[in-house]
């Protein structure tokens, strides 16, 4: 019933899925795409086109949504410019020259080299050893 006409609605349509192009599920497995984040060939779309983003796709051989997610993690000025960003790269290249201070940092950042890329990161390392007392460090993190 239409409340606001009074009166019984039509019947309703039966929507069926169809092919959607608009599919994440695309982006993770398009060849097509991989090659253009691979070349950086990226004028044009939001967010990976400056220079330094091209730049670092090209650095990285950036073909998958993870890499492109920790790129867009890793260009912010202050990894930039605390060294954090030219090690991923390297350890990126050669996974198996990576070291790992502690165990917990290999179970906590082996996706990630063993590099802090997010704040996530930052926070599991300090609940594995705050034992859950992380609110102050999320705080500081937070700015």
């Amino acid at each position: 019933m239409n409340m606001l006409q009074a009166k019984p609605m039509a019947s309703p349509r039966i929507f069926r899925p169809v092919n959607n192009l608009f599919s994440p599920k695309r982006f993770f497995e398009d060849p097509n795409i991989a090659s253009q984040l691979r070349s950086a060939n990226t004028i044009g779309c939001f967010y990976i086109e400056s220079p330094a983003m091209r730049q670092l796709l090209t650095k990285l051989r950036c073909e998958d949504y993870l890499t492109l997610v920790a790129a867009s993690s890793i260009i912010r000025p202050g990894v930039a410019s605390s060294g954090m960003m030219a090690e991923y790269i390297r350890r990126r290249h050669d996974p198996q020259s990576v070291t790992y201070l502690h165990p917990v940092f290999r179970q906590e950042l082996e996706e990630t080299y063993g590099v802090m890329v997010y704040q996530e990161d930052v926070m599991k390392i300090a609940n594995a050893y705050g034992g859950g007392w992380i609110w102050p460090m999320r705080m500081c993190c937070a700015g």
